[in-house]
């Protein structure tokens, strides 16, 4: 009897023991920050573009903040502007230097890009911030599409007429937005397969995408067995201080290169990852964005669908923009990914490979290659003339 007494009490001891050691890893936050409510609607002059404030409602009543960029050249008015709905990269927001960069760069080839921050990021509603929730991110991708198919607003900025956003509308994911973007447009072809009616989506473009969970899944493992335990705890901690005590949030680093965190990187990749952003912390990033996100986020990306279980419902021009040496998604598994869908699909894929890792970006000549190359790959597939 003594020895079964000893044995649980020393079970418990040695559970509370190592959750005070997990504990370490974490930021405990007390009370939520607001997010600001964004109130100057002024057009915002930009090298190529201007850009303008939006507001739409996710399908869970959230509001959200959106910047529009439409080109500030001007264009025949009969002619169709493409758009490009641009879904951000795992925890970021609209005002990092990559995606403002590559949203000045297609407004120089005549593309407008709508582009959003996800509850609990950036200008939206949301609390506690910076939680990274795939399924409720996904469907507010699809708010998203709804909100450019059915506002003729966008249409009046973009100097068009007949509803033209919604016949020129592609979709753009970056890094696991790469991998959504193809989980929200399966949702659109299950809808219009049982008769519903949905927006018409003309191309894909996935920028160094997480196509395939497994991959990432060896990336968590390689950072060994005392890493994911102590992720798994602090999920469950999280998850569990949600329940109880609604204000307070056990925050981990978004990005680290030792502690425990969404995303442990080599510090190759960590230095990378800060040039993808610190033009704009120098700016003073909306809502000081802060490189931290509820242990539970770790508990919700679990639960995020596979991307390549999906590839069979693609039926649209995609172009795939892998990394050559991308620390979580090794390229081979993009060219079978691709050629899952050219099975149905045939032709349907292009592959465009960039050179570096996951987080290389440089604003020079190459990304305005790069840029260009898109471009035509977009005017091609909505089969609209390209001169702008």
């Amino acid at each position: 009897m003594f020895s079964s007494t000893f044995f649980y009490l020393g079970c418990i001891i040695g559970l509370v023991s190592y959750t005070l050691y997990t504990l370490r890893s974490v930021t405990v936050v007390t009370q939520t920050r607001p997010y600001k409510l964004i109130k100057d609607n002024n057009d915002v002059n930009i090298q190529y573009c201007i850009r303008t404030d939006h507001y739409f409602e996710s399908k869970l009543s959230d509001k959200l903040h959106a910047w529009l960029y439409r080109p500030n050249i001007q264009k025949d008015s009969s002619a169709v502007r493409p758009v490009i709905l641009m879904a951000v990269g795992l925890g970021t927001q609209k005002d990092f230097n990559i995606y403002v960069h590559y949203a000045n760069l297609l407004c120089s080839n005549g593309i407008a890009t709508f582009i959003f921050d996800y509850s609990h990021f950036g200008g939206s509603e949301g609390t506690p911030r910076n939680l990274i929730d795939p399924i409720k991110q996904r469907n507010e991708i699809k708010s998203a599409i709804d909100y450019i198919y059915n506002n003729n607003e966008i249409d009046y900025l973009l100097n068009q007429t007949n509803n033209s956003a919604r016949k020129s509308l592609c979709l753009w994911g970056t890094s696991f937005a790469g991998g959504m973007v193809f989980l929200t447009y399966s949702d659109i072809r299950e809808e219009m397969i049982t008769g519903a009616p949905s927006p018409l989506i003309h191309c894909i473009v996935a920028h160094i995408p997480f196509l395939n969970k497994i991959s990432v899944l060896e990336h968590i493992q390689i950072r060994g067995i005392q890493n994911i335990l102590n992720s798994l705890m602090l999920a469950v901690l999280d998850k569990m201080s949600s329940i109880i005590f609604k204000d307070i949030s056990l925050n981990i680093p978004i990005v680290s290169k030792v502690r425990t965190s969404v995303m442990r990187l080599s510090d190759t990749d960590y230095n990378e990852w800060e040039n993808i952003r610190i033009k704009d912390e120098k700016s003073n990033l909306l809502n000081n964005w802060v490189n931290l996100t509820p242990a539970r986020s770790l508990w919700n990306m679990l639960k995020h669908t596979n991307p390549i279980l999906k590839a069979e419902y693609v039926d649209i021009p995609i172009l795939l923009l892998p990394a050559m040496s991308d620390c979580f998604l090794n390229i081979t598994k993009v060219i079978e990914f691709a050629a899952k869908i050219d099975k149905k699909c045939v032709n349907c894929t292009h592959i465009l490979a960039l050179d570096g890792g996951h987080f290389s970006f440089k604003a020079g000549n190459e990304t305005k290659k790069l840029i260009k190359e898109v471009s035509k790959f977009i005017y091609d597939s909505i089969y609209v003339n390209k001169s702008v």
